[in-house]
Formats: structure tokens, sequence, C-alpha cells
């Protein structure tokens, strides 16, 4: 339907699609866990604690600051809906998030390319990720005021070796690369920049809704074709983390020197 999910008019139902939607951003590596009888893994995993507080974060302060005037029941229904549909690269719409304030519609143009936990259905960079560099970015500012430091990139209880945390710094500065590149690119092809940097923001993220133009009213057609093709790229990039595509061009584009190939073995 035009109107997404918001066509039913059911609180049941979104109730209901919450649900679903909040549990296919969590890890199903530790679901499956949980239902062979290992619960612990789940409830001490630091990831999954923050997907939930993230969620219930942007959820409180969206509800706060949308001023959509409506009940308080439906204002957090619509605010947990729309956040939820976001974080987890869902992309269904039930309420008319296009007429909120612009720090509500802000926070979702900075959980469009966020996605939720690894190993779950969610496209985008990953919770597991910002973790990642965060605890990078935290300890190289403590060796700016303790030269000798000594302290490992951590991720929950788990530690990263420099080369792990490295490879995912560089995952995340290509990502904010590809956005601000293809927010620039889009917008030189006629659209305003709200609705460029957010049709970049999820493409990337493979969300689908945006903000500005692409707001629930709105749809990619608003995009000129030059625009849209820049946003494939981009969806292309975002649902298969970058790398493969990269590595791909590479092959194809690049000719290896045969020494580099893979020898292939004679067999008896």
């Amino acid at each position: 339907y035009q109107g997404s999910f918001g066509h039913f008019e059911s609180a049941t139902l979104e109730w209901i699609c919450i649900v679903g939607m909040m549990l296919a951003g969590g890890s199903f590596t530790l679901y499956w866990r949980a239902l062979r009888g290992n619960v612990k893994p789940l409830l001490r995993s630091t990831e999954f604690r923050v997907y939930l507080f993230m969620v219930g974060a942007m959820t409180l302060w969206a509800f706060i600051t949308a001023g959509n005037g409506g009940s308080q029941s439906t204002g957090f229904r619509d605010a947990l809906f729309t956040v939820s549909s976001t974080v987890t690269t869902t992309g269904y719409v039930a309420t008319e998030y296009g007429l909120w304030s612009e720090t509500a519609q802000s926070l979702l143009l900075i959980a469009l390319p966020l996605g939720a936990m690894a190993g779950s259905t969610a496209g985008g960079i990953k919770i597991l990720r910002i973790m990642a560099v965060s605890s990078f970015a935290h300890r190289e500012a403590l060796k700016h005021l303790h030269p000798k430091l000594v302290r490992p990139v951590r991720v929950g209880n788990a530690m990263l070796s420099d080369d792990v945390a490295g490879k995912v710094v560089g995952f995340l500065i290509l990502a904010l690369v590809i956005f601000g590149g293809g927010s620039f690119a889009i917008a030189a092809t006629g659209p305003d920049l709200i609705t460029s940097f957010s049709a970049s923001a999820t493409s990337l993220g493979n969300v689908g809704p945006g903000l500005g133009a692409l707001d629930h009213t709105g749809d990619f057609l608003v995009i000129p074709r030059e625009g849209r093709l820049i946003a494939i790229g981009q969806m292309l990039l975002g649902r298969l983390e970058i790398y493969p595509v990269i590595l791909a061009i590479s092959v194809v584009t690049l000719r290896l020197p045969k020494s580099m190939l893979p020898r292939r073995t004679k067999r008896s």
C-alpha cells in the first residue's frame, strides 16, 4: 500500500510488527543458543544491551522532541515503530514522521546508516563495528595523555587485535567516504541537501524511506535518474558490506600477475 504499514491503522498490528522488527535486529547466533537452552550469552552480550539502549534512547528522544500533537500513547508507539524500522533497516512507515520537528528528524538521519546487531537481518554499518571504533578512538585519545599506555581494543569482554581493529576503522572510513561522496553527488543532480543526505544514508543502510522529499509522502522518483543510479551503487555497497564489491571490481578491472594467482595442484 502507498501508506505502508500505516494503511492498516491498527495499534495491535503495529505492536506485533515492532516486536518482529526488534527480534530481527538481534543476533540469530545468540537466539539459536538461547533456543538450545543457553540464554546467558544473549543476556550477557554487550552488543545486545547497546542495541536495546540505543533503540530506547532514540525512541524517548523522538517522543519528547517530535511535537506531533498526538496523544502520549500514540506518540510513543509512533516513535518506537519509526526508530525500530529505521535501526533494523526494515523500512516500514506507520506515521507522518515528515511532520516531526527538525530535531527528531535529524535523529533519524543519524540512525539511517547505523543498522542493528551483527548476525541479524539488518543492513547498515552494524553496532558491533561502532563499538569497536569507539573503543579504538578511546584508546588513541588516552595514548595522547599516556604515550606508553598498553590498552587493548575491546568489544564487550572480547579483545580485538590491532590488525582487526584497523580493518574495522578502515571499513568505517570507507563507509563515511561513500556516504559523503554519494550525498554531494546526488545533490549535484538537483535535490536539496536534506533529501540528498538522507537519500545517501538510506541507500547505504538499505533502509528505504528518507527525509525531505523522501519522507512518508515521497519516494525515489523525486530524484533524477542520474541520482538514482548513484543510490543503486550505494545500495549494492551497503548490502554487500563494501569490501566484497571492491574486491570484485578489483578482480575485474586489474590484471593480477600470475605469481599472485592461486596455483592448481595436479591430482594423481
